[in-house]
């Protein structure tokens, strides 16, 4: 009898082992998980802190006058490193964008057929016309264009909106305007330039392109050319394109777009900013965004 009592002790004994190690290792597997996901999170703060930074340093440097900025408004890409941490930043002056509100029908024609993706002719007229029945201030329905009826009828339960945009986000409302276009174009769409055309001194790649009558090759020998402060009449678009499609206009709203990358994580701000000659308070936040 005793044989069996210690025998049920020793196996009782090996049973609490065992179910002590099993513990012990679910707590070691989840201690790491937690220390992991501390670490992630630590570096994804970090990397938005970067961000931050990014934005607070192109605003300082805004400030200046042109001339003595080290960094250009024209959308080229700056990679930074500060201390251990790297940081890429675009700065643009709003006015080499495509203003959704008062560009020019053609304008916006080019920009869609540039990034069509093999959309039909017909196609991209629609969405061009449903455009600019968005933001007219009529409720008249244009060749292929959209009103209220015609939403209506496409099972939306909104209609035009026969008013200016309030954000470029807001043409993700629009009739025929889908998630892949819109992610296409939106970087070179704005509301603040007010404008009719662009200021080609402040354009990106897809804002030149959608300039009818120029193609790669001239955009390409335009920005080298322009990066390198070494523009001439031969490489001049403006000398190129119809004047209305143009603005010498330099307004005092910029975007700024500023990523924090540290390790394996990494954090986007999206700022637009207002400058102003009051010293008091040089500048407003217009938008701020984190992707």
């Amino acid at each position: 009898m005793r044989e069996i009592q210690k025998g049920f002790a020793l196996v009782l004994v090996l049973w609490m082992l065992a179910l002590l190690t099993v513990l012990a290792g679910g707590y070691s597997v989840s201690m790491r998980l937690e220390t992991r996901l501390t670490e992630n999170y630590l570096q994804s703060a970090q990397a938005g802190a970067v961000a931050e930074a990014g934005v607070w340093l192109a605003t300082q440097e805004l400030q200046k006058p042109e001339t003595e900025r080290r960094w250009r408004s024209d959308n080229t890409l700056y990679d930074i490193n500060i201390f251990k941490y790297k940081l890429s930043l675009r700065i643009q002056n709003e006015s080499g964008k495509i203003d959704l509100n008062t560009a020019r029908p053609e304008l916006l024609q080019t920009l869609l057929e540039s990034t069509n993706g093999g959309q039909s002719d017909r196609k991209i007229d629609e969405i061009l016309q449903a455009i600019l029945d968005w933001r007219d201030r009529d409720d008249l329905t244009r060749t292929n264009g959209a009103e209220d009826d015609e939403y209506k009828n496409a099972g939306y339960d909104y209609g035009a909106k026969n008013g200016p945009f309030n954000n470029v986000e807001e043409l993700r409302l629009v009739m025929g305007v889908t998630d892949e276009l819109y992610r296409k174009i939106a970087g070179v769409l704005t509301v603040y330039s007010r404008q009719q055309g662009i200021n080609p001194l402040y354009a990106g790649r897809i804002a030149l392109l959608a300039l009818p009558d120029v193609d790669e090759q001239v955009v390409n020998d335009y920005i080298m050319s322009r990066e390198s402060n070494t523009l001439t009449d031969s490489v001049d678009i403006a000398s190129r394109v119809d004047s209305n499609l143009l603005t010498k206009d330099k307004n005092m709203v910029f975007s700024i777009t500023s990523t924090g990358i540290i390790s394996g994580s990494q954090a986007t701000i999206v700022a637009v900013i207002l400058l102003t000659r009051n010293t008091t308070r040089p500048y407003f936040i217009l938008s701020w965004k984190e992707i």
